[in-house]
């Protein structure tokens, strides 16, 4: 409830080939540890973001997020 508009959280993971999210954590911290929480779990909360294409030659893709907290 004290928390500032405007705080925003860096994340980076990985989508493995079946499109699950794996390898997820916090690159940069928000400053408020309860944003980052709910930033990294709402991620690994996706079941998925369905297969990667069959012509990719590659295990997974990485990804970097950001989630910017706003009232």
């Amino acid at each position: 409830p004290h928390t500032a508009s405007g705080r925003r959280v860096f994340l980076s993971f990985d989508i493995n080939r079946i499109g699950e999210p794996t390898n997820v954590h916090v690159e940069q911290a928000s400053g408020v540890p309860s944003l980052d929480y709910s930033a990294v779990n709402a991620l690994k909360r996706i079941d998925t973001f369905g297969p990667l294409p069959g012509d990719y030659r590659g295990s997974y893709v990485s990804v970097q997020f950001y989630f910017d907290y706003k009232r």
